[in-house]
């Protein structure tokens, strides 16, 4: 007769707490270190703690477009964003400024609607472009971890290396337009670190760029990365570019 003999692989390993108030994840056992676009995350067995801005759906992490204008009298200011009413307030005379327009990513136009009780209307247009690769000012995402790397996830050669590793990264809003990134990983006789921008063109699109370098058993070199994402006749388009020099080298 045949015989049939089935392996049973271990995936992920883990306990993991959130602390739902503070945007907190923390985690013990297997897990994927925290990464940028530039990066290479890898697999360990260790301690990790991140921020989780998914634990309060009602957080909107992006920038979103402040819009503004001027009524002669107490009015009814309307926004269409891509000719559909997302926003309706009422001001009074003077000055007036409106925060956080639902809007869509990509690019698009809102156009601002003031109406005073006589239906006396004044239109405004003004285009933006709204990416969930920037982060609303003073926002800040970050993750750190530690322990031994894991190999031939996935197969009967599943191993954790002896060999502690520990990484770190950060991104925080600084303004409305520009975030600002950084990344370090060390262990097994590596040490690197870069630091890196994400930036909005005005309406057009979102570019970003970063530099990074690392130096391992007396071998160093360094990483270069630029990116280009827009929005054309309906089609999201992105491009990067990422090139090594010298000896550079990652977890």
């Amino acid at each position: 007769g045949l015989q049939r003999s089935s392996d049973i692989i271990r995936l992920d390993t883990s306990f993991r707490y959130s602390d739902q108030e503070k945007m907190i994840t923390y985690g013990a056992g297997d897990a994927i270190n925290g990464g940028l676009a530039w990066s290479r995350p890898v697999r360990i067995g260790g301690l990790q703690a991140q921020s989780n801005f998914l634990l309060r759906p009602d957080l909107i992490t992006m920038p979103l477009p402040s819009l503004g204008g001027s009524a002669a009298v107490p009015s009814t200011v309307d926004v269409y964003v891509n000719n559909m009413k997302t926003f309706s307030q009422e001001v009074a005379s003077g000055p007036f400024s409106v925060r956080n327009v639902p809007v869509i990513s990509g690019s698009g136009n809102a156009e601002v609607v003031i109406r005073d009780s006589a239906g006396h209307e004044t239109r405004s247009m003004s285009p933006f472009y709204a990416s969930a690769s920037l982060l609303s000012p003073g926002l800040t995402a970050w993750s750190v971890e530690a322990g031994l790397p894991r190999l031939s996830y996935g197969s009967n050669s599943d191993i954790y290396v002896n060999s502690p590793i520990g990484s770190a990264t950060l991104r925080r809003g600084i303004f409305d337009w520009i975030t600002l990134e950084g990344h370090a990983e060390a262990g097994a006789g590596l040490a690197n670190a870069g630091i890196g921008t994400v930036f909005r063109t005005g309406s057009f699109g979102v570019a970003g760029a970063a530099l990074a370098a690392s130096t391992s058993n007396g071998n160093s070199g360094f990483q270069t990365y630029l990116s280009y994402e827009t929005r054309l006749f309906g089609l999201n388009i992105s491009a990067s570019s990422q090139h090594t020099f010298g000896w550079y080298e990652d977890l």
